[in-house]
């Protein structure tokens, strides 16, 4: 699956405008911010705890998706670069 800029940039928005994190999980399945309000309420512990998770998960994702993806357009740069060193060497040689 590809995450595709603008489904980057959505999620990014989306986890900009939520309540501050970390969120917790109380007794009863509901999900709290660090003040302790409510932010939330689910039918499981398991829905509750990937909730929570996601809230400080999300962002740390983005960066690394943003961050890797840097790192291959860099790569590629270089590779490309090689490649029309390499180009330009054979058509300068003499056969």
């Amino acid at each position: 699956m590809t995450v595709a800029d603008e489904q980057l940039a959505e999620l990014e928005a989306l986890a900009e405008k939520a309540t501050p994190g970390p969120w917790e999980i109380d007794d009863w399945f509901g999900i709290t911010n660090p003040d302790g309000d409510d932010v939330g309420c689910v039918d499981s512990r398991e829905s509750a705890e990937l909730i929570a998770a996601s809230r400080t998960a999300i962002p740390s994702l983005i960066a690394e998706v943003k961050r890797l993806r840097a790192v291959v357009a860099d790569r590629a740069a270089v590779v490309n670069d090689a490649i029309a060193d390499k180009r330009r060497a054979l058509a300068g040689a003499t056969l």
